[in-house]
């Protein structure tokens, strides 16, 4: 699901050169950047993440051995580091105990809550904002689960998780910014790259 949201002709300008980046250009830039990276298999995920006191658990293991890095100039300050390589380095921090923290930016960490969730079967996206200030932009992990056969949508934002929302489209005209386009991504493990998701 993408979308490019109302605004000024310059807003609507960024969001579409927004779109092409992150739908053309990134997955295809991420997946040449860290082509040495790409096999390998992932080390064990846990399992048995079902409910949202699960996954605010994980979280909290999770959260405090990351360490936000911004993309270096090599990433050409914006790139996907792919599964499994990322979230092993996440595996030896957490194995660690914390004292050797996996760098990376919001992209990076919600992959690796990403990854978790989507390995427990519960139906998940990176979503990602292009707000008003640009430099104020955000990756996100959203799912969805049914409750009492309702459908709810909820979004991990680092150790805390938004919701419920009816839709995505919710969450993101309730965003504490002004949203120009937003996105939502999966890792599609067969072609080791992320890859536009139409619809959670």
């Amino acid at each position: 699901m993408s979308k490019i949201e109302k605004g000024s002709i310059l807003d609507k300008i960024i969001g579409f050169v927004a779109m092409v980046w992150l739908r053309y250009i990134k997955p295809s830039w991420s997946h040449f950047r860290w082509r040495d990276r790409l096999a390998g298999d992932t080390l064990p995920v846990p399992k048995n993440i079902i409910t949202r006191a699960d996954i605010q658990s994980f979280l909290n293991e999770c959260y405090p051995v990351f360490d936000w890095t911004m993309d270096g100039i090599t990433e050409l300050t914006d790139s996907y580091r792919p599964l499994p390589y990322l979230y092993n380095e996440y595996y030896d921090a957490k194995k660690a105990g914390g004292g050797n923290k996996f760098k990376d930016d919001c992209d990076g960490y919600h992959t690796v809550v990403w990854h978790v969730l989507n390995a427990n079967n519960i139906e998940c996206a990176l979503i990602t904002l292009v707000t008003k200030p640009f430099t104020k932009s955000h990756t996100m992990c959203a799912y969805k689960v049914k409750e009492s056969g309702v459908t709810k949508y909820y979004v991990v934002d680092y150790n805390s998780i938004k919701g419920p929302y009816k839709d995505l489209e919710s969450f993101v005209d309730s965003y504490r910014l002004p949203v120009r386009y937003w996105q939502l991504d999966k890792y599609d493990y067969e072609k080791r790259m992320f890859v536009r998701e139409k619809e959670l």
